[in-house]
Parts: C-alpha cells; sequence; structure tokens
C-alpha cells in the first residue's frame, strides 16, 4: 500500500465521496491524522485544589463522629450532662461571636432598648419549649427495640451526610488553576494548530467566587435533628435528653453554617482540630471505632482526590480535529 503520492498523479484529496481512480480505497496519504489535537481544552484539576474541596465533607463527617460519642458516652454514664451543658454554652457564644463577626453591621447604636431586650429573650423561648419537652421525648420510642433505633438512627445520619449542602467550598487556594493553552490558526493553514506557549495577552482578574448559600437544605438539617431525637429517646435521664438535643440543634444548625465563611487557612485549622477531635472523642469507645473513622476520614479528604485526580489523567481522552461531526439521528426520522 503506498504512503506517498506519486508525482505522475493528481494529488490525494480528503473527500469521501469523491471517486479518485488513481488511488486505491484503502489510500493512505501522509498527511493522515497530523491535524488530530487529543485534550486541547482539558486540564486537569491539580491536588490541591481537589483536597480543598473535600474540607467540608471531611468536616461534616468528623462532627458526626464527634456527636456519635457524646451519645455513646452520655449513654454510658461516663459523661455528665452538666458538663455537656456547659460545652453547649461555650459552642453558643462562639456561634454568636463568630456570627456578628462575620455579618459586618453596617449601623452602631441604631438599636433601641427594645430591640436589644428582645435579642436577648428571643433564644430564650425554643430553649425553655425544649425543656418542657424532654420528659416526653424521653419516652418517645419505648416500645421500640433498640436495633430499630440503631438502625434508624444510623439512616438518618446517612441521609444528612450524602445529602449535605457541601456546595459552599472556600474562595481560595493554595495555588490557581493552570492557565488553559490556546488554538491558533496559520496564516498558510485552514486547520488550527495547539499552541504551548503562554500567551502574551493581559490575564483576565479572578473571577468572583461563587455566591454561598446563606441557609442549608432542610432535608439533611431535618434528617439530623430526627436521628438525635431518636437517639436521645434512648437515654435515661430528662437532663441527659435536654444536653443532647440542644447540643444537636446547635452542633446542626448555625455551626454548618458558619464554618462555610470561612477562606482556606483557618478552614484547614478547623478541619484539623474537627478530625482530632473526633478521633480524641472516640477513645475508650470500643469495637474499632477509632480505626473506622480514621479509615473514612483518610478516604474521603485524601484518597478520593488522589483517585479522582488519576482517573481524570489517566482516563479524559477527547480528540478534535478539523472535520464535521456527524449528528446520529435516532427513532427513524428522515432527512
Amino acid at each position: 500500500m503506498p504512503l506517498f503520492q506519486s508525482p505522475s498523479r493528481e494529488p490525494y484529496r480528503k473527500v469521501l465521496y469523491l471517486r479518485q481512480e488513481a488511488y486505491p480505497d484503502n489510500y493512505v496519504d501522509s498527511s493522515f491524522l497530523s491535524d488530530l489535537q487529543r485534550n486541547v481544552n482539558v486540564h486537569p484539576a491539580s491536588l490541591p485544589v481537589l483536597l480543598a474541596q473535600t474540607l467540608p465533607i471531611t468536616q461534616h463527617l468528623a462532627s458526626t463522629f464527634i456527636f456519635i460519642s457524646i451519645f455513646i458516652r452520655l449513654s454510658r454514664g461516663a459523661l455528665d450532662p452538666p458538663r455537656l451543658l456547659a460545652f453547649s454554652a461555650v459552642v453558643a457564644i462562639i456561634c454568636r461571636v463568630w456570627s456578628n463577626w462575620i455579618s459586618a453591621p453596617t449601623t452602631n447604636g441604631g438599636a433601641g432598648g427594645g430591640s436589644t431586650g428582645s435579642s436577648v429573650v428571643a433564644p430564650l423561648i425554643p430553649l425553655f419549649t425544649l425543656y418542657l419537652l424532654s420528659p416526653a421525648l424521653k419516652t418517645l420510642t419505648k416500645a421500640t427495640t433498640s436495633d430499630s433505633i440503631w438502625a434508624l438512627s444510623g439512616t438518618l445520619f446517612c441521609i444528612n451526610l450524602f445529602l449535605g449542602d457541601y456546595r459552599s467550598i472556600p474562595s481560595s487556594y493554595p495555588r490557581p488553576l493552570p492557565s488553559p493553552a490556546h488554538t491558533t490558526i496559520s496564516p498558510n493553514s485552514s486547520s488550527p494548530s495547539l499552541s504551548t506557549e503562554p500567551s502574551t495577552a493581559t490575564p483576565l482578574p479572578p473571577a468572583p467566587p461563587p455566591p454561598r448559600s446563606k441557609s442549608t437544605s432542610t432535608l439533611p438539617l431535618t434528617a439530623a435533628l430526627s436521628a438525635s431525637t431518636v437517639l436521645a429517646s434512648r437515654l435515661s435521664s430528662n437532663l441527659s435528653v435536654f444536653s443532647l438535643l440542644l447540643f444537636s440543634t446547635l452542633w446542626f444548625g448555625p455551626f454548618p453554617l458558619l464554618r462555610s465563611d470561612l477562606p482556606i487557612k483557618p478552614t484547614i485549622l478547623l478541619t484539623v482540630l474537627l478530625v482530632a477531635g473526633a478521633l480524641w472523642s472516640l477513645v475508650g469507645i470500643g469495637g474499632g471505632a477509632v480505626k473506622i473513622a480514621l479509615a473514612m476520614l483518610l478516604g474521603i479528604s485524601v484518597a478520593a482526590p488522589m483517585g479522582r485526580g488519576w482517573l481524570m489523567i489517566r482516563y479524559k481522552d477527547r480528540v478534535r480535529g478539523p472535520w464535521d461531526q456527524a449528528v446520529p439521528r435516532v427513532g427513524g426520522g428522515g432527512t
């Protein structure tokens, strides 16, 4: 099979429906696939960016482990309800200061004494209501077996984890994304060619981060609070029920919403603290809880981003060229 055209013959033309008697049907021109371009606009994300995107998921999973360990210690009597109430008060104060810090109020001293008094009384109403409902919630699952309670609470926590709002990713990353390669067209050629040289044009300013969701989804929050209520109903005292429900309201309510407004460095620090706190709280629980939690946290925060980046590099293959793409007609439609 000839690879190069003979000077005595007419030049070979890459036209499918043109009958060229001088060339066989399986003729291969010397410029065969010379204009083929592979992965022109495909830019695999860097590993630091992938690791940064998993930080909200790691924080949420570590927070769930901390809550489960607190429930186990309450049920075993290893943790006193007053200590949990004190810890909940600290969390509430931190969330309040945190919220005031990121809200950046535009007016100073504009509120009167009436509004200040209402802001103090308003949080006490649900607190008092929750305390009154604690005896009723304690007997909520009295006629249900413990195995059903563990299965139900586990399912609800899984719903909370899988449907959580993880769009609040840090707005700044350790390193910028690589600049994309550009496609140029030569003056003597009608086909585009890929240029690997950096563009000399003035770089555009970085795009602003996407707007963050100021309210979490209703379903994950409801699932977490329902799981907390189901677990609290297995405790032995009304004070234990009240302390666990109060902590769950703060832990799964304002805390995930506030931590989504942190930049990258405080987010990394908070992630390390939550992971360390989760592993430390699970020590002494038994049943290999620390090993299971460590495997899950490492799998989400390290193994999953590395696997995703490797799959992107290994199997992503987009081929382009100066040809018209065929559009299939499905369903027997006529031309």
